[in-house]
């Protein structure tokens, strides 16, 4: 099992990471369980980090089905003082911040194999996942063009069947300005893998920003609107990037019509 957790900031400590962890296990084993958690204290794109891992895991053979998750949570007076010194919360007079949200999620990944003689149908194939680091990072001098969240992008990407496109595009949009340039310049390099014009979903409209639960609840999100029929189409594309400079990035395809170039 994996979990994304938040990067350490004011409000949030390695050892209020380590609490959550020994909670989850211990609720874990009183179910009959008998897991290793590991914690990924990385921020936006941590969730995305557990997915590469547990992906890996699959591949390997290591393990036939995993948890991947990720948690967050803002609601901390010293952690939202913070937020507001560094100009990053959205308020009157700053429409520049986010509006925090608080959330978890996680996804159950399985082998094709282990989905069969479970008899549970598979909601969604995670056919790519990919990481990448910026360089030129949020509160610094320098301009982000998108190199890491590119890297991340490509990553997802190079398992998608030839021709497919990604129909729809769900990321950690929230306000900030880095954050639109960021997959702006990224969405300008890739547009040829991308259906004319892809769908854009931005969930922190809805949700506030989930921070380190972002991957995993976008996943979740990807199935649900197949499921109501309100898709553009059955392939996704999710990201996050955290302010530490880790960039995630995966494709989740939901069985439907997909759109080729």
């Amino acid at each position: 099992m994996w979990i994304g957790l938040p990067e350490e900031r004011p409000g949030w400590s390695k050892e209020v990471g380590q609490k959550l962890v020994e909670s989850v296990t211990r609720a874990l084993r009183g179910w009959g369980f008998s897991p290793e958690v590991v914690a990924l204290p990385q921020g936006h794109a941590a969730g995305f980090a557990a997915l590469a891992q547990g992906a890996e895991a699959l591949r390997k053979g290591t393990a036939e089905f995993c948890l991947v998750g990720g948690v967050e949570g803002y609601l901390d007076e010293e952690m939202l003082d913070w937020l507001d010194a560094e100009g990053q919360l959205f308020r009157r007079g700053n429409p520049r911040g986010f509006i925090p949200g608080e959330g978890a999620g996680f996804c159950l990944l399985a082998s094709e194999g282990m989905a069969t003689r479970l008899g549970r149908p598979l909601l969604g194939q995670v056919l790519g996942v990919g990481v990448g680091h910026e360089p030129k990072r949020i509160k610094t001098a320098m301009v982000c063009t998108g190199e890491g969240l590119s890297v991340a992008f490509r990553g997802a990407l190079a398992s998608l069947p030839e021709g497919m496109l990604v129909d729809q595009l769900i990321g950690d949009l929230n306000g900030e300005p880095c954050r639109a340039d960021e997959v702006g310049f990224t969405v300008v390099r890739l547009r040829k893998r991308l259906a004319d014009p892809p769908r854009l979903l931005a969930p922190s409209t809805s949700w506030g920003d989930v921070g380190a639960a972002s991957g995993p609840l976008f996943a979740g999100l990807a199935v649900e609107v197949a499921r109501r029929g309100a898709p553009r189409g059955p392939c996704s594309l999710l990201w996050a990037g955290s302010e530490g400079g880790l960039r995630g990035a995966a494709v989740v395809f939901v069985p439907g019509q997909a759109t080729t170039a």
